[in-house]
């Protein structure tokens, strides 16, 4: 009787042990992960940051080209009047 409750408390002892180390081992994984990911979202950061920026460039320059456009035709058209 009592060999039997001490294989069993035993056995119970040796998968409590194992399922501590598959936890740990888990954990660890989504640890690195999570640190995989966290990384990941900065460099994307930075990238979305460097891409607004060129953004903001360009809109500049379109605004600047529209502005210049209006400007190109009302000049042409001075000119074709005095022609």
């Amino acid at each position: 009787e009592i060999k039997s409750k001490l294989a069993d408390l035993h056995a119970e002892e040796t998968r409590e042990n194992s399922n501590i180390k598959n936890l740990s081992s888990e954990k660890e994984s989504l640890a690195l992960e999570r640190q995989e990911l966290s990384d990941k979202i900065q460099e994307l950061e930075v990238d979305k940051e460097s891409k607004n920026q060129e953004l903001v460039k360009l809109r500049e320059k379109e605004q600047n080209l529209i502005e210049t456009s209006g400007t190109s035709v009302s000049k042409l058209k001075e000119f074709d009047d005095k022609l």
